[in-house]
């Protein structure tokens, strides 16, 4: 068997992280995502003020639906979505451990100033219908969105939106 290097047997004792096994050719492309970022809103902008979760949340659907949908580069910054998707997490979870981050994932709100229901739809419990309950043509991966609070919603197709919540007895497009 062969002799372990001394230096990485401590680095192991000591939980250091191992930050070899980050794939650097991303990071200079992901720091001119927050740099970009930084140009708009301000440098780590996330530790200044506190951040709803949501916010960030809407950011990186939009650049991966973007990126799904065969679009590479923002066309705000010229770089990949995917970097923008990388940056929006990062500011998240340093925003998180700076006590920054407001989570207000599983906030609920009515319009007309009533409590909304508590039933397992509004409380956003883990719910989806069985595939065959949503319309003919529907259902393919990455169409519908549980949104954690409960609302069911759809990518862009706006009136499947009312349809679905229909067809779930929650009537409230």
């Amino acid at each position: 068997m062969e002799k372990m290097n001394p230096k990485y047997v401590r680095a192991q004792k000591d939980g250091k992280a191992p930050l070899e096994y980050i794939p650097l050719t991303v990071l200079p492309d992901w720091a001119k995502v927050h740099k970009h970022g930084a140009d708009k809103y301000g440098i780590r902008n996330w530790r200044q003020d506190e951040i709803l979760m949501s916010t960030y949340t809407g950011a990186i659907l939009r650049h991966l639906m973007a990126w799904a949908n065969g679009e590479d580069l923002d066309p705000d910054s010229g770089l990949n979505h995917l970097y923008h998707v990388m940056a929006c997490c990062a500011a998240v979870l340093d925003a998180e451990m700076h006590g920054k981050a407001v989570d207000d994932r599983t906030k609920t709100e009515s319009k007309n100033g009533e409590e909304p229901e508590n039933d397992e739809y509004h409380t956003g419990a883990e719910y989806c219908p069985p595939l065959e309950s949503y319309p003919r043509g529907f259902g393919n991966q990455g169409d519908l969105f549980l949104e954690r609070g409960g609302s069911l919603r759809t990518s862009p197709e706006a009136y499947l939106v009312g349809e679905l919540d229909k067809r779930l007895g929650g009537g409230n497009a």
